[in-house]
């Protein structure tokens, strides 16, 4: 048979191309879905090993910070070598990772500014610090938490200042940390020590921006101050109002001095002396006087037309000379006027003072005391702004007891208090005062004392 007549045969060439070309597209594509899966494969390895790298990070930090072995109610101790005399350790302020530097002359945690920000402390009240780099202006820091190694303590006074920037990050952990733990130390190893039962509770505490009702600076102690200082304002300011409603009414009038009228006069005699450390008398002592008149006033008045006979006690003031010739003839004579307050509802009850009824000294006098408590508590609380902490306090005070005295001073002796570079206050004998009186009804006459101060 003739070769064109096996049309056959060039058909199974042709298909036989057309297979080929189409596996070899299929193969391509395999190739291409196998490498799209080994990179995606290769990604979520890469993600799971960064997260695991992240994950042993955190842990290995965790058991820097509490070292395996010290557990609730076990005591925390913390050994560190000094390098170059100087005590450096890692640790955290408020969870943040920092590194100290132990430094028992600074009062308290101290950083510059940019690593308060870094930790979050609370920024209070300013002051003066003495820095490395001179006197700066800075602030006082309250930290919620400050941990070495097993070491915590919590509510802590810190400071920060813009003279510290330059530590290369150090923060300067001072006596308010160190005055929490038992601190030793050896030739060149710093011991820091605290016991389970101090763990316990410094975790136990509340942090500094954890106060009363939301208000970081408020603590429990302060809280109950200012909620007692509040209800005894409140409950005086309402007593007082009630108290004062009920009260009668007084209105004033005229009335007149009438017969039987007696006046008094009483004489102080004042005497001040200079007193030794044994509080016994070795100075010249100072005398004067001062005289006392009034008068039991026998007086009428009327109301609306009604007619009302009284009697009251009346003093009349102070006098440096006898004063009972004059208060008789001058001031309140027979047939003078005076001034009545009488009860709107009953006018038998009178006086020749103006009655101060008990709601108005309820309201006026324990009040205004109460509230003032109030809000010196309140300042006190609030701008106080952090943990309270008297280390480092110093006003330069002191006593002195009598005996001797500070250079160039030159006075009666005494016993003294104050500080030694200003003021000091004396304090001698109290003054003595003693009383002698005059009454009469009628009129007499008398020499003049002079009332001058004389001493004996």
């Amino acid at each position: 048979m003739a070769n064109k007549d096996r049309w056959w045969d060039e058909e199974e060439e042709a298909t036989s191309e057309s297979t080929g070309s189409t596996d070899s597209k299929k193969d391509v594509e395999d190739l291409l879905n196998e490498a799209e899966e080994n990179r995606i494969r290769r990604q979520e390895e890469l993600a799971r090993a960064e997260h695991e790298y992240k994950v042993t990070q955190f842990k290995q930090q965790t058991k820097e910070l509490l070292p395996e072995g010290v557990g609730a109610g076990e005591t925390a101790e913390v050994k560190i070598r000094a390098i170059r005399g100087m005590y450096r350790t890692d640790g955290s302020i408020n969870g943040k990772p920092v590194k100290f530097l132990v430094d028992t002359g600074a009062s308290y945690v101290s950083m510059g500014t940019e690593i308060r920000e870094y930790v979050g402390g609370i920024q209070g009240k300013s002051q003066w610090m003495n820095t490395a780099n001179g006197k700066s202006k800075g602030h006082q820091v309250a930290l919620e938490e400050v941990r070495v190694g097993g070491i915590v303590v919590r509510n802590i006074m810190g400071s920060s200042s813009d003279g510290m920037s330059g530590m290369d990050g150090e923060v300067l952990l001072g006596m308010s940390f160190l005055n929490e733990i038992e601190m030793n130390i050896d030739d060149d190893m710093m011991t820091l020590t605290q016991t389970g039962s101090d763990r316990i509770g410094q975790e136990g505490k509340k942090g500094a921006g954890d106060g009363v009702m939301g208000l970081w600076w408020l603590s429990p102690g302060e809280a109950v101050s200012i909620g007692v200082a509040a209800m005894i304002a409140i409950f005086f300011f309402g007593m007082g109002a009630v108290v004062m409603a009920g009260e009668p009414v007084y209105e004033s009038t005229a009335g007149v001095v009438l017969e039987g009228t007696e006046w008094w006069e009483y004489e102080y005699e004042y005497e001040d002396c200079a007193y030794d450390e044994y509080n016994d008398v070795y100075y010249d002592c100072y005398y004067w006087y001062e005289y006392e008149c009034g008068a039991d006033i026998q007086y009428f008045f009327d109301v609306d037309g009604a007619e009302f006979r009284s009697q009251d006690s009346l003093s009349l003031g102070i006098w440096p000379d006898y004063c009972l010739d004059y208060v008789e003839d001058i001031t309140l004579p027979i047939g003078s006027a005076v001034t009545v307050w009488y009860n709107v509802d009953n006018p038998e009850d009178s006086s020749l003072e103006e009655p101060f009824g008990g709601g108005a000294i309820l309201f006026l006098c324990c009040g205004p005391i109460f509230l003032l408590i109030l809000i010196v508590t309140l300042v006190n609380a609030r701008f106080s702004n952090g943990p309270k902490t008297g280390w480092g306090t110093d006003f330069g005070i002191q006593f002195n007891s009598g005996g001797e005295h500070p250079p160039g001073y030159h006075g009666h002796g005494g016993r003294y208090w104050g500080p030694s570079w200003g003021p000091r206050i004396r304090f001698g004998g109290p003054s003595r005062r003693v009383r002698t009186s005059r009454r009469r009804g009628g009129r007499s006459s008398g020499g003049r004392r002079s009332s001058g101060g004389r001493r004996r």
